[in-house]
């Protein structure tokens, strides 16, 4: 049975899931989230939900009609140990990069077997880090795994970017496993939540295991 919640709920819940990883729990995944027994990652400085959750943007073509998605100084600051929230430990990649702009079919999808799945979509465009009153963009680190995507003629499948050397891509499509993100403002000031995140139609579905 799929539950859609939509409008401001869905705008929330995506922001929980985009800030704090940690989305529906079952009995063999430790809440990240938990008072007792969680154990932070000190460079990410939250706890981490110990396993992935899958996010694509973009279809998969054999031929180029528009670029799905668009972003600034994108970069790989190499692989690293992150400590989730039962106190284990995950070999992932850490990427950089600002100002991300997906046109269209976006998905954000964390299926916890049998028990929940919960995927959040939205038609596009959707903005990821946009620019703050001081018209400066925000940065965003992701931490994961089997990052896959097509830019430039879009014939080639990349699995890699340099290190540290951003780049500006427009992509067709894009796919990886994530553990964590979080988007900061490069200069936020005091008392004011200048973090400007654009989610318009968001939808949150709640599903069964079996779906």
């Amino acid at each position: 049975m799929i539950a859609p919640v939509r409008a401001w709920l869905a705008a929330a819940a995506v922001l929980l899931v985009l800030f704090s990883t940690a989305l529906v729990p079952d009995a063999s995944v430790p809440r990240a989230e938990a008072a007792a027994g969680c154990v932070r990652d000190t460079n990410i400085g939250f706890c981490v939900v110990p396993q992935a959750f899958q996010i694509a943007f973009g279809k998969e073509s054999s031929f180029i009609d528009t670029y799905d998605w668009h972003t600034q100084s994108f970069t790989d600051l190499g692989t690293t140990t992150i400590t989730v929230a039962d106190g284990t430990t995950r070999q992932v990649n850490h990427y950089r990069f600002k100002q991300l702009v997906v046109d269209k079919d976006i998905l954000i999808d964390q299926n916890r077997g049998a028990d929940y799945r919960v995927q959040i979509t939205a038609p596009g465009p959707i903005e990821l880090g946009g620019t703050n009153n001081a018209g400066q963009a925000m940065w965003t680190d992701v931490w994961g795994t089997n990052l896959e995507f097509q830019w430039g003629t879009c014939i080639i499948t990349w699995t890699w970017v340099p290190d540290n050397i951003g780049l500006n891509i427009s992509g067709c499509w894009l796919r990886m496993n994530a553990y964590a993100i979080t988007a900061y403002n490069p200069q936020p000031q005091p008392g004011q939540r200048d973090n400007p995140i654009n989610l318009p139609k968001s939808t949150l579905q709640l599903l069964n295991g079996g779906a």
